[in-house]
């Protein structure tokens, strides 16, 4: 964070008007892809654009 902001903040907590919350950030390094592998298939461009049309044209 902004060297500046923190102690703003830290002096609207001790004048409790907000509450600040301490998050830690948990990376998944690990990706499991087999839950979305074959979602989608190689496909020419042209050939999602036309999927994309007619399936916005079911919605109209």
């Amino acid at each position: 964070m902004d060297e500046k902001v923190m102690p703003l903040l830290q002096e609207l907590e001790t004048l409790n008007l907000i509450r600040l919350i301490n998050v830690v950030h948990k990376t998944n390094t690990k990706t499991n892809w087999s839950a979305v592998k074959g979602a989608m298939k190689k496909q020419d461009h042209k050939t999602i654009e036309k999927q994309l049309k007619q399936l916005r044209s079911e919605w109209e």
